[in-house]
């Protein structure tokens, strides 16, 4: 990640994962990546990427400068739906690298599983804020 960020200055590197469950049994977290290398950010990456809907900043290597002027927004649930769309909009490229370089552990307890109001209401807000994004 080093090399690719020293040769190409990409705005943000996104690699794939595994996804672990407490019985380590393991299995790709995402379809593997259909892009490889770097791109220019254009409307078929950015409709592969709001498609994906993997907003989660443990996927990526992001420029710290993107993050100007962008918080993430406490005590809510899907917080990083609520943030990393923002700062993948101030990027103007990309690199892609389809390897799994981190393993999600599932946790069937988590906030986001629990499906409680809050956690309703939190993802509907991630929804509205981004549909005016979206052409």
């Amino acid at each position: 990640i080093l090399a690719i960020i020293n040769e190409y200055q990409p705005d943000i590197i996104q690699f794939s994962a595994l996804r672990v469950d407490d019985a380590k049994n393991t299995s790709h977290f995402l379809k593997i990546l259909p892009y490889n290398g770097f791109h220019q950010l254009n409307d078929e990456i950015w409709q592969y990427l709001c498609n994906q809907s993997a907003w989660f900043p443990w996927l990526r290597v992001i420029k710290s400068s993107l993050f100007n002027g962008i918080e993430f927004p406490p005590n809510k649930n899907y917080e990083d739906a609520l943030t990393i769309p923002y700062v993948c909009l101030k990027a103007t490229n990309i690199y892609f690298l389809p390897k799994e370089y981190i393993g999600y552990r599932v946790n069937p307890n988590s906030i986001t599983q629990k499906g409680d109001s809050q956690t309703i209401e939190d993802i509907g807000d991630a929804a509205r804020k981004l549909l005016p994004y979206i052409k």
